[in-house]
């Protein structure tokens, strides 16, 4: 695994719904932190599934970072950042253990 590839499995969602008015800040905050760190941004809408509506209902915004939850309700941009850049030298600390191990 190369470490331009580790960009590509840093994945951010941001579930929301259309008519969440605190869900736009969050937002900003995620394309604020991406335009630092390259990952891939996806915003769900939990609208749209009865999974997300169950699991989140009200509790939205939610952010997570390869699936785990970095933040719930409010999102500090610095708390997101460091968040990503852990995940992403785990990334890299394991890409390197599997290139020694060729």
């Amino acid at each position: 695994m190369k470490i331009k590839d580790v960009a590509d499995q840093l994945i951010v969602k941001l579930y929301t719904k259309p008519e969440c008015t605190i869900c736009v800040p969050v937002k900003f905050t995620i394309m604020r932190v991406q335009s630092n760190i390259p990952f891939t941004y996806q915003e769900i809408n939990i609208n749209e599934s009865k999974e997300f509506q169950s699991l989140y209902g009200e509790h939205i915004p939610v952010v997570t970072l390869n699936d785990v939850e970095v933040s719930r309700h409010r999102l500090h941009g610095r708390d997101l950042h460091q968040a990503v850049l852990n995940e992403k030298y785990r990334l890299n600390g394991l890409a390197l253990s599997q290139d020694q191990s060729l």
